[in-house]
């Protein structure tokens, strides 16, 4: 009886063990990161978005006082993904964690985004091609 109740403990720990190596998330194997252009009236470097590969990380800072905000547009694999917003004020950094399959290409396009309009000729794209 008690070897019956041990191989029954060994097998519900090894299914257990099983089921939360296989629910930790994928994670993108790539980082990048771009700053705003020079438009207008914005300075270069006004915003900056970024993916972070450990633990699939997306940010986006706002850097300048002129009082725009930042958007970021993602492509991943080629395909879009998302886009995220930051108009929280200068000096302020807005954070996503999200689930990004590993081997995929990054794309992102940050621009200053100016009372819900983004200024087309801020806009700056950086990728990293290491994906399939």
């Amino acid at each position: 009886m008690l070897k019956r109740i041990a191989k029954i403990a060994v097998v519900t720990a090894a299914v257990a063990l099983s089921v939360i190596a296989t629910a930790a998330p994928a994670q993108a194997s790539v980082s990048v990161s771009a700053y705003t252009k020079a438009g207008s009236v914005y300075d270069a470097g006004a915003g900056r978005g970024w993916f972070d590969e450990d633990g699939d990380h997306f940010y986006l800072k706002d850097n300048d006082s002129d009082g725009a905000g930042v958007y970021m547009a993602v492509w991943i694999g080629g395909v879009f993904y998302d886009e995220f917003f930051n108009s929280d004020g200068a000096g302020d950094t807005n954070h996503w964690n999200r689930d990004v399959a590993e081997g995929k290409s990054i794309e992102i396009t940050v621009c200053v985004r100016d009372d819900g309009a983004v200024e087309g000729a801020t806009c700056n794209t950086a990728y990293n091609s290491n994906g399939t």
